[in-house]
């Protein structure tokens, strides 16, 4: 089994961060690694999701929603090819840091003999995968909080 763990600081509320990380129409916009996300939130149901690696390679996968608690916590489980090959779980958490900000972690367990075998260059892409989606979600949420200020 292999974890890849990343995380930061966003300055907004819970409800800031899980209405830009739950809208995925927005995803082509302002997400570099998830570029588009078909499907229904609820927890058992499928989801079409291309990502675009640091490589600029493109992937599509049909992981299942299994935890969705909204303001909180959002997880969905797949597999690359055949079970056992490469399967894994995606997780968002949403932990409120204090009156004005949140941590948001975004993190992957992976396992199966990919997770073995190409662990190296698996840890380094999907690091920098979620390093970049967590840039861009912090820059989506506190921009559009500044706009909803500018507009008070």
């Amino acid at each position: 089994m292999k974890e890849i763990s990343t995380e930061i600081v966003i300055q907004g509320s819970s409800v800031d961060v899980w209405n830009v990380l739950t809208d995925f129409r927005s995803y082509p916009r302002w997400n570099p690694f998830i570029k588009e996300i078909r499907g229904d939130l609820i927890v058992g149901s499928k989801l079409e999701l291309k990502i675009v690696t640091p490589k600029k390679k493109v992937r599509t996968y049909n992981p299942v929603v299994t935890v969705v608690t909204p303001n909180s916590e959002l997880r969905w489980y797949g597999r690359a090819f055949m079970p056992g090959i490469l399967d894994g779980e995606r997780i968002f958490k949403i932990n409120h840091n204090g009156s004005q900000s949140v941590r948001f972690e975004h993190k992957e367990i992976f396992s199966g003999l990919g997770a073995l075998i190409g662990s190296r260059f698996l840890v380094k892409d999907v690091f920098e995968s979620e390093n970049n989606m967590n840039s861009a979600l912090k820059l989506e949420v506190e921009s559009k909080n500044k706009t909803m200020t500018e507009l008070r």
